[in-house]
C-alpha cells in the first residue's frame, strides 16, 4: 500500500477513505456478514498521521476578483463563508429553521459538531448582500435551503457496488 501523496491523493482523502472502510467494516460485523471485527480494527498505527496543513488565505483583491466573476449562487455560497466561517458541509446542511428570515440571522451549531452536547449553538448577521442573495435563492420549507442535482443534497458521501469493468 502507498503512502498518502506518493500517487497523487491528498492525506485528507486516505483518512476519510480509510474512516469509511472501517465503518463498512463494522458494519458487516454487527449484520454478522464476518464473524467478527478484526483484533486491529482500532490500531493507533492504523491511523493516518496528518501533517499540518498549510492555511491559504485570498487577498481582498483576490476575493474581491471571485465575488466579481461568480454567479449568484456561486456569490451567496463564498459569502456564507466569508460571513459565517462555513464550509461546504455545512452550507449543504443549511436548513430552513436555521435562519431568521425577518431579522437576517442563522442560529445553528457546526455540522461537525451538531451532535456534541457541549458544544454552543452560534448565532451569525448576515451582511446585507448575504441576506439578499440567501431570500433570493435559498428555500424556506423541506430539510435543506439549497439543493443539488436530482434533488441531493449539495454535500454527500454515497457507496455504490463496483460495476464490472466492460472494457473486455
Amino acid at each position: 500500500m502507498s503512502r498518502p501523496g506518493s500517487d497523487g491523493i491528498t492525506s485528507f482523502s486516505a483518512r476519510d477513505a480509510f474512516q469509511i472502510a472501517k465503518q463498512f467494516v463494522r458494519w458487516l460485523a454487527e449484520n454478522s456478514l464476518i464473524p467478527s471485527l478484526p483484533a486491529n480494527i482500532n490500531s493507533r498505527e492504523l491511523i493516518s498521521s496528518m501533517p499540518p496543513g498549510k492555511k491559504v488565505c485570498f487577498t481582498t483583491a483576490e476575493y474581491r476578483n471571485l465575488l466579481a466573476h461568480a454567479d449568484d449562487r456561486m456569490k451567496l455560497f463564498l459569502l456564507l463563508m466569508a460571513n459565517c466561517g462555513m464550509t461546504q458541509k455545512d452550507i449543504a446542511d443549511l436548513a430552513p429553521d436555521e435562519v431568521d428570515w425577518q431579522r437576517g440571522m442563522i442560529r445553528r451549531k457546526r455540522s461537525k459538531t451538531e451532535h456534541v452536547q457541549s458544544v454552543e449553538v452560534v448565532t451569525y448577521k448576515l451582511w446585507p448582500e448575504t441576506f439578499e442573495l440567501l431570500k433570493r435563492l435559498g428555500q424556506r420549507s423541506g430539510h435543506r435551503i439549497f439543493g443539488g442535482k436530482n434533488k441531493l443534497p449539495l454535500v454527500y458521501a454515497d457507496v455504490r457496488p463496483a460495476l464490472p469493468d466492460d472494457r473486455g
